[in-house]
């Protein structure tokens, strides 16, 4: 590129465009044909945009017609990459990840992909994504996306193998062995994968306050003055709450219990330390933001699908993974059913305590006529959604890009703004599901709870602990914690 006279505008500037022209000149804006957008036009009336992405769709189909793959398993992979990117407007580096794709099925046959696990550690041996620097446009991740559309790998969310493994990986190499055997213990013995990842979350804490303090002590070497003054350092802590001291104690029991018993250690260094109970109490909705959110259900002039999610929450006492997860799908023109997403059974939860499919009642008329209005929005929306295969989740995203689970950080926001119209403050979800208990036990029955996901012991708790309105909580400074030894 180089500067002269325009041929056009006889201006002096650089010449980049076609004719001796300048950019300005060459590439007039207007609004493109395809996006009707107000850009920059190429070439046929399209923007930069839209004609990236012709060329590398005819590209494709192209690339596609003579490739030929010796094994079934990988063409169905590059179909799924494929079926993702052709959602979005294509770009070059889009035909660049297909062709390494396509070296790299066509070398070996790849085993059955189960568990995102695996699709990290490929993403390590075949780092493909859009710049080296970022992980972001890795095409094994939109694999991996597309797995779970079809119903292959659980949601990422709640599949934590991975975030086990690197967590293992912060210890220092001499504590990973003993470390590594500890989760493999708890998870035979039926643990779930969350209580795995606080465990570590809580060793790793101790391990690095230990290392900041006494440099050349190991965990094993942990004793029991040293983490008493562990505990008294994370007491003054403004942010550390009695529930943390606690579970921070007795996780802690639990790990050097287990060294002592693997006879790496002689004594447990936990032992005599008692951590206070923090008063067990419920944070309620009050009496009237009870009314102005069962006003805010029934009234037919709001938003069908905030009506909705709200309801489900304050009268079945679902939860944030409950309705990210959840599934929709209608028998007939009066009947809507929504169907549970079931966590695997482990040792704190043994029951689920809930029908996997609800079958939403035709009465009181209201609600009927909310779950028609939610319905025609949502078919409206999964109609419109870009999807390959008939995933029916309860929550679409209003882009329409897919139609895979959301996340819980989008359901805290769609909660957030329906209690924020209702009410006028953002309620969490953890009051509303604490406030549909509360309303169920008024009376001092709490049975009816154990069949809407509660466990019965927890239940039963609800006919005698104090209730807190949500405004007065937000108020309540948090008591000092307190720990003592024996």
């Amino acid at each position: 590129m180089s500067r002269g006279i325009c041929s056009n505008c006889g201006r002096e500037r650089w010449l980049g465009g076609k004719d001796k022209q300048c950019k300005p000149c060459a590439y007039p804006v207007s609004v493109c044909s395809r996006c009707k957008i107000t850009r920059k036009i190429w070439v046929d009336d399209l923007c930069s945009v839209c004609y990236e992405d012709r060329q590398v769709r005819k590209a494709l189909e192209n690339w596609e017609t003579h490739w030929k793959c010796p094994f079934l398993y990988n063409t169905q992979l590059m179909g799924l990459f494929l079926s993702y990117v052709r959602r979005y407007n294509l770009k070059y580096r889009h035909l660049r990840h297909t062709k390494t794709l396509a070296h790299w099925f066509n070398d070996k046959e790849w085993s059955a992909i189960t568990s995102w696990n695996q699709i990290y550690q490929i993403r390590k041996e075949y780092p493909l994504a859009d710049t080296t620097r970022s992980e972001k446009g890795c095409a094994w991740l939109k694999i991996g996306l597309m797995l779970h559309e079809v119903g292959v790998l659980r949601p990422r969310a709640v599949d934590r193998e991975y975030q086990i493994q690197s967590r293992i990986l912060l210890f220092v190499p001499e504590s990973q062995r003993y470390v590594s055997l500890f989760i493999e213990i708890l998870l035979k013995s039926n643990h779930s994968e969350g209580t795995c990842l606080n465990y570590l979350d809580i060793l790793h804490s101790l391990e690095a306050w230990v290392h900041s303090k006494y440099p050349m002590t190991p965990l094993t070497a942990v004793s029991n003055p040293l983490f008493t003054e562990y505990l008294k350092d994370i007491s003054c802590r403004p942010s550390t709450r009695t529930s943390s001291i606690r579970k921070t104690l007795n996780c802690s029991r639990r790990f050097y219990q287990f060294l002592l018993g693997q006879r790496l250690i002689i004594a447990n260094p936990t032992e005599g330390l008692v951590a206070s109970r923090e008063q067990l109490q419920l944070t309620v909705c009050s009496e009237g933001q009870i009314r102005k959110l069962t006003s805010y259900v029934k009234n037919p002039a709001t938003d069908s699908q905030l009506a909705f999610l709200l309801s489900l929450i304050l009268f079945y006492g679902w939860g944030t993974e409950d309705l990210a997860f959840a599934t929709l799908f209608a028998e007939n023109q009066n009947t809507l059913n929504v169907i549970h997403h079931r966590r695997p059974r482990t040792k704190g939860r043994r029951f689920f305590n809930r029908p996997q499919k609800l079958t939403l009642p035709k009465t009181p008329r209201w609600y009927f006529n909310l779950q028609k209005r939610f319905y025609a929005k949502w078919s409206n929306a999964y109609q419109n959604a870009k999807k390959t295969f008939p995933n029916q989740p309860l929550i679409l995203l209003q882009r329409g890009n897919h139609t895979r689970s959301v996340s819980s950080n989008y359901v805290n926001t769609l909660l957030e703004l329906a209690t924020a119209e209702a009410v006028g403050v953002k309620i969490p979800i953890r009051v509303l599901r604490q406030t549909c208990g509360h309303i169920y036990s008024y009376r001092g029955d709490a049975s009816m709870l154990a069949n809407l996901g509660w466990s019965p012991e927890f239940a039963f708790q609800y006919t005698w602990l104090p209730r807190i309105y949500y405004s007065q909580a937000q108020k309540k400074p948090e008591s000092p914690t307190e720990f003592r030894s024996h």
